[in-house]
């Protein structure tokens, strides 16, 4: 934040400068329209260049945090020129193309006009509410002194009503702030990130009990490319769960105490993130290996196969695992870019936990919901409650067969949480009807009845989440993770080979049932992201972020030379004219100047080199009866600039003149 606050400073500086600096500038409607085009180009291109350097959560936040110098355009025209307002013609163009018509028309024209640095300084506050000291115990007290002694300073005489309100309003923002941050912390756990919720390694909640169609997003996530004709993995894990429980899977750790960061070592001059004993090191290069490419934040899970033995070429901040095989990344920057390199015959994720006192293994045990419904599958799959003791390739084809022939894949879910069957009778779970009647549902009851039944039988398992590759780019040559693809399966532990190895036991029709119908918006998004991730990518190469910086500041540069010329020479033509000494004593005024706002409407704002008076005439042609307004004006110049002191007839007569012409000028308005 030091670049920001130092921007800060020189900025306000700036602004603040005008009151000892004698420059202005004549701006004309022309310029302040040229002065809103510049902001509004560098608004866009700052916001395109924000968006393509972070993640789509944090592009508006960082783009507010820059509006105090995006703005600084035309805050400068309205600091250093000659009027005190702007008037709103210039940031709409149907506006100007109105005010342009009416002078060709000669009509009168009413034009809005407001002070930027109103908005200048709301941009201000707004920013500073987004950096990182927003949330300390000062910020809003230092806010809420800031407006009082702004406002205090233009209107003082609501000082007693304004104070109280800006105690009130402090008061509730604090106690509304509190309150939100404690329901936020109580909804997510304390589990924040850039993103909102992060994902949560200990838990995931399935739509097993749920009923109606399962939508899944068809946005892509992640890129995946094999390099020289390979096979890619079919499934890319990126949790695993042990304990089921009322349809949630729960992981049995702490993650506080046990994710630990992954080993890392050299290769010759090449670093790798390592998954495998150090002393295997050697054989990765000989591993296969594909390229992943995708948007990620802090504490992110990577989508990796079972058997991945090592990462390179990611940019990462810390890279850590837990006991079930899980590795998250606290990324550099928002697109991550590396190769995996897997098929290594070996598992980042614990063996089998032993058993304690009096209980079994958690990778054994099964819900006592759902046994009766487990056994009578086993026994219908032709599955014995014994065949833990053999390898489960037999007992995997079995099982893989029994839901291939007795089950049916569908997203359209109609099996209810709990079925009651009457008093002093256990209810149905969504698992039991799964496995009894239904016998119908998505990934998830596949997985987790498998998981059950493989535990029944003696075979610890695990529940695992992730992707699934199944989608081809010919054109880019490449395989696309979309949300859809998300996925769930069964690890399986092989006592033989002391490993663990993906099963899949939904039936291979999922695939047809996914909605692969690709609309227009979905093509552009796909290339959009395609488009901000590539050149997210090729802009952070070393050999071409030197390039673009050196290339921006030079566009940065010659547009503010030229605009510093231009200011530079038009100084002088204004500075000689405008600077005047000052009068510094009482300026007396008259009721004429009632009539400044409602004239207004009809002779449109006062030049900054015509005097009220000259100015106020202009109505005279098109009143009935302009001796009123002559005399009143008479009146006005004599109360206004006679040093002897004021005659009270004379005010009363211009008070009685001032609301005849008021009501002139109202009917003459009604009339145009």
């Amino acid at each position: 934040m030091s670049d920001r606050i130092l921007i800060s400073v020189i900025l306000a500086l700036l602004v603040e400068a005008r009151h000892w600096l004698p420059l202005r500038w004549d701006f004309d409607t022309t310029a302040l329209i040229r002065a809103w085009r510049l902001t509004f180009g560098i608004l866009l291109v700052s916001g395109v260049l924000i968006w393509l350097d972070g993640d789509r959560f944090n592009a508006l936040p960082r783009l507010i945090g820059w509006l105090p110098a995006v703005l600084l355009p035309m805050q400068f025209v309205q600091s250093y020129g000659m009027n005190d307002k702007i008037p709103g013609l210039v940031f709409s163009f149907f506006a100007e193309m109105r005010q342009r018509r009416n002078e060709r028309l000669r009509l009168p024209d009413e034009t809005f006009q407001f002070h930027f640095g109103y908005i200048y300084f709301t941009a201000c506050i707004v920013a500073a509410t987004l950096g990182s000291r927003a949330s300390g115990p000062f910020f809003l007290p230092g806010v809420l002194l800031l407006l009082a002694m702004l406002f205090l300073r233009t209107t003082r005489s609501h000082a007693l009503v304004l104070i109280p309100v800006l105690l009130l309003a402090g008061g509730g923002a604090i106690t509304g702030q509190w309150t939100l941050d404690q329901l936020n912390e109580w909804y997510t756990g304390g589990r924040r990130s850039s993103r909102g919720v992060r994902f949560d390694p200990r838990v995931v909640h399935t739509n097993i009990g749920r009923t109606g169609r399962l939508v899944l997003p068809r946005d892509i996530i992640w890129r995946l490319r094999v390099e020289n004709g390979q096979t890619p993995p079919r499934l890319l894990r990126t949790a695993t769960f042990g304990t089921y429980q009322n349809t949630t899977w729960n992981a049995e750790f702490d993650p506080r105490t046990d994710f630990t960061d992954l080993d890392t070592a050299n290769l010759g001059e090449t670093a790798y993130y390592l998954l495998l004993p150090t002393e295997k090191l050697r054989m990765v290069p000989s591993l296969r290996r594909f390229t992943l490419r995708g948007t990620a934040s802090e504490e992110t899970p990577l989508p990796l196969p079972g058997d991945t033995a090592a990462l390179r070429d990611f940019e990462l901040d810390g890279i850590e695992r837990n006991p079930f095989g899980l590795v998250r990344i606290f990324p550099t920057r928002s697109v991550i870019n590396g190769t995996v390199f897997w098929n290594s015959g070996s598992n980042p994720e614990q063996p089998p936990f032993p058993a304690t006192t009096n209980k079994i293994s958690p990778d054994l045990h099964t819900s006592n919901n759902e046994e009766d419904a487990i056994r009578q599958a086993l026994a219908e799959a032709g599955i014995s409650s014994s065949s833990g003791s053999a390898s489960p390739a037999s007992v995997l084809r079995l099982l893989d067969a029994f839901f291939a022939r007795e089950f049916e894949y569908t997203m359209d879910l109609d099996i209810r949480r709990i079925v009651a069957r009457g008093p002093n009778v256990p209810a149905v779970t969504p698992l039991a009807q799964f496995l009894t009647t239904k016998r119908r549902g998505h990934c998830e009851y596949f997985a987790t009845a498998a998981v059950m039944m493989l535990r029944e039988a003696g075979i610890p398992a695990r529940y695992a989440t992730g992707y699934a590759v199944m989608e081809f780019d010919r054109g880019r040559s490449e395989y696309i993770i979309r949300g859809n693809h998300s996925h769930a399966w069964v690890r399986v532990w092989d006592s033989a080979s002391q490993q663990w190895i993906d099963f899949d036991p939904t039936p291979p029709s999922w695939f047809t049932n996914l909605n692969k119908q690709t609309t227009r918006v979905q093509k552009f998004n796909d290339l959009v992201k395609r488009l901000r991730e590539d050149f997210f990518i090729w802009r952070n190469q070393p050999a071409n972020r030197m390039g673009v910086t050196i290339a921006m500041m030079v566009v940065g540069f010659l547009l503010a030379a030229f605009i510093i010329r231009r200011l530079w020479r038009s100084r002088r033509r204004v500075e000689t004219n405008s600077v005047v000494p000052s009068y510094n004593g009482n300026i007396p005024r008259t009721e004429l100047y009632r009539l400044e706002k409602v004239a207004r409407k009809i002779l449109g704002s006062r030049p900054p080199a015509s005097t009220f008076g000259n100015w106020l005439a202009g109505l005279g042609p098109a009143m009935d009866n302009p001796a009123v307004l002559h005399e009143a004006l008479h009146l006005h110049t004599r109360l206004r600039f006679d040093p002897q002191p004021a005659d009270p007839a004379l005010t009363v007569r211009l008070c009685s003149h001032v609301a005849a012409l008021d009501q002139q000028i109202r009917t003459l308005r009604k009339r145009v």
